[in-house]
């Protein structure tokens, strides 16, 4: 038989108000990071687009190969946050807290065509006091 862990003792309420004041400016530290991770995306972004037009057809993935440690698929959502700017800050203002680079790559993603209908027909179940009960499959 295992032993009950010890519950560590009361903290007083000064101890906790500074736990709190910790807490609240880690989050905030974090909510921060997080926003500027997704704006030194766009950033970097601006001068993908821009090397990418400065540069001969065919040239582009060889130079990005050679000079950025990035893959392709990362410049290219880099670039896509950057075209996107607008959108993309419109989130940041509404105070989306948990905006990645990945979260904000899939706002941009288009929108899923809704579900059409089903086809069949619902199906009828009998419930345990034996009464039917239609169900749409």
């Amino acid at each position: 038989m295992r032993a009950k862990p010890k519950l560590p003792a009361a903290l007083d309420s000064d101890r906790l108000a500074k736990l709190a004041q910790t807490i609240k400016d880690e989050h905030e530290a974090t909510v921060t990071g997080m926003l500027d991770t997704v704006r030194h995306a766009m950033a970097a972004g601006d001068g993908l687009i821009e090397a990418r037009a400065g540069l001969d057809h065919g040239a582009w993935l060889p130079w990005l190969a050679r000079n950025c440690r990035l893959s392709e698929r990362t410049a290219q959502n880099y670039m896509r946050l950057a075209k996107n700017r607008n959108a993309i800050e419109a989130q940041i203002r509404n105070g989306v807290a948990d905006l990645s680079v990945r979260s904000a790559v899939k706002l941009l993603a288009a929108p899923k065509a809704p579900a059409e209908p089903s086809k069949q027909e619902p199906s009828e179940v009998r419930t345990a006091d034996g009464s039917r009960s239609i169900h749409p499959v």
